[in-house]
């Protein structure tokens, strides 16, 4: 069955329209990834011999921590963290905003 001349418009506008709102959503995560890219977040926890933490640092903390010293509200889903951080020092964690756009956000883990 062939779609009416009708159908075939309304079909373009709404790719036209989901086009652009992807290449926005892009241009917004490369802006907040340019933002985040040169920073180092700092996160203190209780640690005890070793390095080793009591507990751990999970992805919604380190959201939490991005928010409060860059302004920037990012989901904890968006991190790309394998398991919690459960070291003191630096760690990299991957996150991903958009299907194009994959940055690194720095954490560092001190002794409370």
């Amino acid at each position: 069955m062939k779609a009416t001349a009708g159908a075939e418009q309304q079909a373009d506008a709404m790719r036209r329209a989901a086009s652009l709102k992807d290449a926005a959503t892009r241009a917004d995560a490369e802006e907040v990834a340019t933002k985040l890219v040169p920073m180092r977040f700092t996160i203190a926890a209780k640690a005890g011999d070793g390095g080793r933490l009591f507990g751990s640092v999970s992805a919604a903390d380190i959201a939490a921590v991005v928010e409060s010293e860059a302004g920037v509200e990012l989901e904890a889903r968006t991190l790309d963290l394998d398991a919690p951080i459960k070291d003191l020092g630096e760690h990299v964690v991957m996150c991903k905003l958009h299907a194009e756009v994959a940055f690194p956000v720095t954490v560092e883990v001190i002794e409370e």
